[in-house]
């Protein structure tokens, strides 16, 4: 089991807000680690900041895959909608159910 310092993202932005860049470049990893769990036909399920950790370097990890579901044995449902909660005109909404 691999073992590092640094912080959730979660943690993270209790503390303060994040540069844009800062934001840009959490957001890139977080999308490169999916793709390479989707590409192996794993769904996370549960993707949220306090699953996702920054090492002391800036390294992103994915953590808890104890939701994950390999392809096929989900069905993934996209929505697209408006919150007000989120602040933004247009969100995606993602639910997973059993097949």
């Amino acid at each position: 089991m691999d073992c590092y310092e640094g912080e959730t993202l979660k943690d993270k932005i209790k503390e303060k807000r994040l540069r844009t860049k800062e934001t840009i470049e959490i957001i890139i990893q977080i999308a490169q680690g999916l793709e390479k769990a989707h590409e192996k036909g794993i769904i996370h399920r549960d993707i949220k900041p306090a699953n996702i950790f920054i090492t002391g370097d800036g390294n992103v990890k994915i953590l808890d895959f104890g939701l994950a579901k390999l392809a096929g044995q989900a069905q993934v449902q996209l929505q697209v909608g408006h919150s007000s909660r989120s602040g933004f005109k247009g969100f995606w909404s993602c639910r997973i159910s059993p097949v």
